[in-house]
């Protein structure tokens, strides 16, 4: 009989919790979580058009999604998603096939990774 065997996820995700409270002093608890939940689905929203991007052999399109998915990370304070969102863009404008899908996969993971933790903290209510 097959086995199902989980996967670990290797990525772990940095939230820079200073921006977070920064967010939240300048706009207060309530708005500041309206702010990150709607960013959040912005990165969601990018991450499938980049997706089909990709597909469609759409460089610069992957370009200029993966360019705005590091923006918007960094100002939510999830610097390993905007690195690695930089990184794949980097490779979207001047890398081979292989580094160009690397890159790419790398980003949706650190993405998946990085949404889980700071919805996580934000429907928690803390760190």
């Amino acid at each position: 009989m097959p086995q199902v065997r989980k996967i670990p996820q290797p990525d772990s995700a940095r939230v820079d919790t200073d921006a977070l409270n920064r967010l939240e002093m300048a706009l207060g608890q309530h708005r500041s979580r309206e702010i990150l939940s709607d960013a959040c689905f912005e990165i969601i929203d990018r991450l499938n058009r980049f997706d089909i991007a990709v597909e469609g052999g759409d460089r610069d399109g992957a370009y200029r999604l993966s360019r705005a998915i590091a923006a918007i990370a960094q100002e939510i304070g999830l610097p390993d998603l905007a690195t690695a969102a930089r990184i794949a863009a980097d490779c979207q404008a001047d890398g081979d096939a292989i580094a160009r899908n690397a890159t790419a996969q790398r980003m949706v993971r650190m993405a998946e990774v990085s949404l889980d933790t700071v919805l996580g903290m934000t429907l928690s209510g803390g760190e």
